[in-house]
């Protein structure tokens, strides 16, 4: 499972389309369940029992934080304050969901 989540993310980062954390990981949301069609992976329902749960952040040039969440919250320490950022409650592969993308400077 390690393996098809990290070319998930590998194939969402390589595409054109995927410009931000959050359209990376919808992205991957949308892939994960399609690569993996193995029967005995999947619940009664058709959903991924094996799914991921991830921070994935990126900082540009002009040392933007931007990041998505999918079942981890991110924590930023500055100047000694402890700023938490609350995860959105879907893993990758859980079903149809939007992530958001979420920045700071």
């Amino acid at each position: 499972m390690f393996l098809l989540n990290c070319d998930s993310l590998d194939d969402a980062v390589n595409r054109e389309s995927t410009k931000t954390a959050a359209d990376i990981l919808n992205y991957a949301n949308i892939y994960l369940p399609k690569k993996f069609h193995q029967e005995h992976k999947e619940s009664e329902e058709g959903k991924l029992k094996d799914t991921m749960d991830v921070a994935l952040c990126a900082i540009d040039e002009n040392n933007m934080l931007e990041f998505a969440l999918a079942k981890n919250p991110a924590i930023l320490i500055r100047n000694r304050e402890c700023i938490e950022f609350k995860e959105e409650k879907h893993a990758i592969g859980s079903g149809e969901y939007t992530y958001t993308n979420k920045s700071f400077q």
